[in-house]
């Protein structure tokens, strides 16, 4: 199977919900009206990328279709978008009569397309129950964002936040499943907010949900400083014999060397920043980073690739052959995640699901110097383009509320909610899982928990 994925503590968070998912609750309903057209249906975009997935997806006997959606739902006959959604079941055969169990998957972001996700899943999970992944609004398959770098575009792009995800979701189970139907919910990082916001407003929709690797109720002060704590945690565990040729690698590549996408550029030693915290916390990606460092990365060298899209030089016969096996490593960590997020987007939507907080960053930021590599997120923005925080100031905040989440967990006592964090996670450290946990601790229907598993990026 040839979908982009990557090893996920996803993967553990649907192995524990497996055995804890109990049979769909639903009243006897006419199915046929929610019934979707056939596959071949447009699906938001017409990408390559997105029409490279599709065959995937067939050679995979895999399902897909799409979802007609208001833009804003707040004026529902107003204009529409395309959501994109699969499932390992015929869409087509399946209502809420139907025996079986139904997982709804909710992938990291924000502005991040499902499909890095799904294989793992699907490999754990796809003989034992129905499942269902969406490309959330924007993103892959889906009607894509609103382009330009205006204040009209973030106006639009206000509309794209968790609610605008959890109402989708919405309308894709009436549509499967049937109005009265229930599944359960698994997310992963922004997922996890996303199953938040999710249980604040629909929990009779509802059977069980499973939060992994971001908990709410944090500040984005708090988060980054966390983040930064536990990346200098997890570098003092790196030898000095490995550390000191990756800082030496680090510091040779100069300052005109950039890697970018039509999205963002990183310039200089900051290529390495993030990517490296990235791959020494995951065991695999870790041994190679080693293996490079043992070897003397400033004599053997792979040939650094030649410029295009995402590689350009400002000047010509750039030396960077001291650190071009750790570019060649780290540039596709980066290229896969960060770099594919317009800032614009990912700042907008970040601002209103109170991930990040641009009013104030000289005050609320922890300065990049404070450590050798960094992958926080708010320092990469801001390193990569200013030009769109000015645009976004005045978003106003919508996290979602630990209060209101609490609220619905005295009220509906058979639902279920499990929150759970990596032991060594620098993306979301479980010191930010301290607020959610003491607040919902008390409660017989909430888990909080602490894994082996190292958290992957959102």
């Amino acid at each position: 199977m040839k979908f982009l994925s990557t090893s996920s503590p996803a993967l553990d968070l649907v192995r524990l919900s497996a055995c804890a998912l109990l049979l769909l609750h639903c009243s006897s309903v006419e199915f046929s009206q929610y019934v979707g057209k056939s596959e071949q249906d447009n699906v938001g975009n017409d990408t390559d990328k997105c029409r490279e997935f599709l065959q995937e997806l067939t050679s995979e006997n895999l399902h897909y279709q799409s979802v007609e959606v208001p833009e804003d739902w707040t004026k529902p006959d107003g204009k529409k978008i395309n959501v994109f959604y699969y499932t390992n079941f015929d869409i087509s055969n399946v209502d809420c009569r139907t025996p079986g169990r139904t997982l709804v998957y909710f992938n990291g972001g924000p502005a991040s397309p499902s499909h890095f996700d799904c294989k793992p899943i699907l490999d754990a999970l796809g003989q034992e129950m129905r499942l269902v992944f969406f490309d959330q609004r924007g993103t892959g398959c889906s009607s894509l964002y609103p382009s330009g770098s205006t204040a009209e575009t973030v106006k639009t792009l206000m509309r794209y936040s968790s609610m605008a995800i959890v109402k989708d979701a919405e309308a894709i189970r009436k549509k499967i499943l049937g109005p009265s139907s229930k599944w359960a919910l698994a997310g992963h990082s922004y997922g996890s907010l996303v199953v938040h916001r999710y249980l604040q407003t629909y929990p009779e929709s509802i059977e069980e949900a499973f939060a992994y690797n971001l908990a709410i109720g944090v500040t984005p002060a708090e988060e980054s400083k966390a983040q930064i704590d536990s990346e200098k945690q997890l570098l003092r565990e790196v030898p000095d014999n490995i550390s000191a040729p990756l800082k030496a690698a680090r510091n040779a590549i100069p300052n005109n060397f950039c890697i970018r996408n039509e999205h963002g550029e990183i310039c200089g030693p900051a290529i390495l920043d993030g990517g490296l915290i990235a791959a020494l916390r995951e065991p695999e990606a870790r041994k190679y980073v080693e293996h490079i460092a043992l070897e003397n990365p400033y004599t053997t060298m792979s040939p650094l690739p030649k410029p295009d899209a995402a590689f350009s030089s400002r000047k010509e016969n750039v030396d960077v052959s001291r650190a071009e096996h750790l570019i060649s490593m780290i540039t596709p960590i980066i290229l896969n995640s960060d770099l594919e997020r317009p800032p614009l987007i990912a700042g907008t939507i970040g601002v209103i699901d109170g991930i990040y907080d641009f009013s104030d960053n000289d005050d609320k930021v922890p300065s990049i110097d404070e450590m050798l590599f960094s992958t926080h997120r708010f320092n990469s923005f801001l390193r990569w383009n200013v030009n769109f925080i000015p645009l976004i100031k005045a978003v106003k905040a919508d996290p979602p509320s630990l209060e209101a989440v609490h609220s619905v967990l005295q009220e509906h006592t058979r639902l279920r909610l499990h929150l759970y964090a990596g032991e060594i996670d620098t993306n979301s450290p479980t010191s930010t899982f301290g607020h959610e946990r003491e607040q919902l601790g008390g409660l017989p229907n909430f888990s909080g928990s602490s894994g082996e598993s190292v958290g992957l990026a959102g």
